[in-house]
């Protein structure tokens, strides 16, 4: 965070933002609020609102997106809110898919084909857009002993970790953006610890990534080590938008 200048914060605090998310989604939020507390030269105005005429000035706002374990209305409900005036008004757009929108018999490939779908139609309608692509977040098995055993009978069974289908979800929105738009990558910042070590969890020979233990109370949502971290990550990426 140091490395930003007070220069670049004050150009980031004159962009019109809009972030799409559920649980996780407060969680990075409400580490946002606490960084700002901690670094007087970032001044955003965060807002919980869907109201488009809130972009008529700088603004960071956020809101809920379409409803959890149904990914296509997070899609659906993020362009509709760039259809009610917030794409024509907003510098920087994004929203989150939550962990519970994989599971092992979800359709990867469809889920992904609509997100791109999704993205193309929003890009073509509203070209000064910057649309932010952020990878879906991860869970943890050794936020507890129970866990971490439950975990292990699954993979001895044979069970799919639903991390594999998030991981894979994840390499398709890399693949796809990767050097032509801005990645929030978060599944990597959650699994990987402080010492800068990678989380992993074997199956069928394969390494996955799952969350650090540390950053999270309960195996999904963010603690306030994991809250402080990911939101560092998302401000040092919108930062680098406003220089």
């Amino acid at each position: 965070m140091d490395n930003v200048s007070s220069a670049d914060w004050g150009k980031l605090a004159g962009k019109k933002i809009f972030f799409g998310h559920q649980s996780v989604g407060y969680d990075i939020m409400e580490g946002v609020s606490a960084l700002q507390k901690e670094h007087p030269s970032i001044r955003l105005a965060i807002v919980e609102t869907t109201d488009s005429s809130r972009f008529d000035a700088p603004v960071f706002a956020h809101a809920q997106v379409g409803r959890n374990g149904d990914p296509d209305s997070k899609c659906e409900a993020f362009e509709r809110y760039m259809d009610s005036g917030i794409g024509n008004r907003a510098d920087i757009a994004f929203f989150k898919f939550c962990y519970v929108d994989i599971n092992r018999k979800t359709d990867v490939g469809k889920v992904f084909e609509s997100y791109k779908a999704m993205v193309r139609r929003v890009k073509t309608k509203y070209p000064g857009l910057i649309l932010v692509h952020v990878t879906i977040p991860l869970t943890s098995s050794g936020y507890s002993l129970e866990a971490r055993m439950k975990a292990i009978a699954k993979r001895l069974l044979g069970k799919k970790d639903m991390n594999i289908g998030r991981s894979e979800l994840n390499e398709r929105i890399r693949k796809e953006y990767s050097g032509s738009d801005r990645i929030f990558d978060l599944a990597a910042i959650e699994s990987t610890s402080p010492m800068g070590e990678s989380v992993t969890f074997t199956y069928k020979g394969r390494n996955y990534p799952c969350m650090y233990p540390g950053y999270t109370s309960d195996g999904g949502h963010l603690n306030g080590e994991g809250k402080r971290i990911a939101a560092e990550g998302l401000l040092q990426l919108l930062s680098r938008d406003a220089r």
